[in-house]
């Protein structure tokens, strides 16, 4: 992201990703104390900060001039992608921009999580094939899919 403008719309977007996933709009203010200063953010913006401070890296989609899709995740040991949060706008489903952003990170295997009372139902039909459950508890299913980079 290079201009305040590309910012702006990959916040917009994470927003709407939050509100159709986590079903919770973060469009509040939140007072912070940053180095003895007080900042005041939208809490999507301020959750969004939390997963770049931890080390989440970002992969956009984009068709044309606009900002369609994204990946935040981390690497472990360059070999294995630990998806954080994955979001395409529906109407951009299925052109292969998912499979494209995840090749350029570049991995063998990927590790993502699905919400057991929202589960992606419809990305769960197409990659649930390819997946192995690892883990489950009464919230979250922890799930790996190995990747080709081809």
């Amino acid at each position: 992201m290079k201009t305040q403008t590309e910012k702006g719309k990959f916040l917009l977007l994470f927003h709407e990703f939050w509100k159709s996933v986590n079903e919770e709009d973060l469009s509040n203010l939140v007072d912070f104390n940053v180095l003895g200063k007080t900042v005041t953010l939208h809490q999507i913006e301020a959750t969004l900060y939390g997963c770049l401070y931890e080390g989440a890296k970002v992969k956009l989609l984009y068709e044309k001039e606009d900002i369609v899709g994204f990946v935040l995740y981390h690497t472990i040991f360059n070999c294995v992608g630990a998806v954080r949060h994955m979001y395409i706008q529906r109407e951009h489903w299925g052109n292969g921009g998912a499979k494209d952003m995840l090749n350029s990170i570049g991995v063998k295997k990927f590790i993502y999580q699905t919400w057991k009372k929202n589960p992606p139902v419809e990305f769960l039909n197409h990659v649930g094939k390819y997946s192995k459950k690892i883990d489950e508890n009464d919230r979250i299913i922890t799930w790996e899919i190995p990747w080709r980079t081809e």
